[in-house]
């Protein structure tokens, strides 16, 4: 089993920090900052550092958490000149392990090309960075629409208990987006649940893949074109 804690930085990211409960050791997926890392860690070590993408606010404390705990830096391979300090490169389909646990590396274009998620079936959770959010998902910078609708179709056949990690807390607005562009009850209550939640100081995160299947107006779209079209709605939001 893996534990998650999530450490907030910036203004919206979420860092994860996961933690094998047989053998002890941790890892943390996308550290845009090292000092809520540190923080957490303590005296204790650091033996894995997933990435994601490349982004300054997935990356931007590994160089500092390398110097202290001088851990493996997992990242796609493709992107491996992009991340610092990289140690060890994925494609899709290879397996990161976690103490004891494993992990199936999906590659997921379109916010950038070579974003990767990991998917740790046993525990059923995925940590897939800026691909997916809670009623969203990222913007397209390098990828295309057709690479993004294809990566939400991938994630859409995951099961529907599996825990959704995503990288920031962006669900208020997704929701808010979602209302303003499509009827449907069922955007207005996932709207009011997620301002309640907020106002309670708490995360919105995780979700999980059937919540995003039946609420997520972009996992919805059923073609390429419907999906590009609420992109740019979505960017002009």
């Amino acid at each position: 089993m893996l534990n998650v804690n999530l450490l907030k930085a910036f203004d919206s990211n979420y860092i994860f920090m996961l933690q094998c409960d047989v053998t002890g050791q941790r890892a943390v997926v996308d550290p845009g900052d090292s000092e809520p890392v540190l923080s957490f860690l303590a005296e204790d070590t650091l033996h894995n550092i997933l990435i994601t993408h490349h982004h300054y606010d997935h990356v931007g404390g590994v160089a500092k958490l390398c110097d202290i705990y001088n851990s493996d830096v997992i990242c796609a391979r493709c992107d491996v000149h992009r991340i610092p300090r990289a140690t060890t490169t994925v494609v899709d389909g290879d397996e990161v392990m976690v103490g004891a646990s494993k992990a199936k590396v999906l590659r997921l274009d379109g916010h950038t090309i070579g974003h990767i998620a990991y998917y740790f079936e046993q525990e059923k959770m995925l940590f897939c960075g800026d691909t997916l959010f809670s009623g969203g998902c990222g913007r397209l910078f390098e990828g295309s629409a057709d690479n993004m609708f294809n990566s939400l179709v991938k994630l859409k056949g995951l099961p529907d208990d599996v825990a959704v990690y995503c990288a920031h807390e962006y669900t208020v607005d997704n929701f808010k987006f979602a209302v303003s562009v499509a009827d449907g009850r069922c955007y207005q209550q996932a709207l009011m649940q997620a301002e309640k939640v907020r106002e309670q100081g708490l995360p919105t995160i995780p979700t999980t893949i059937c919540y995003e299947r039946s609420h997520n107006i972009f996992m919805r779209a059923a073609t390429v074109e419907a999906f590009a079209k609420l992109r740019q709605q979505k960017d002009n939001f």
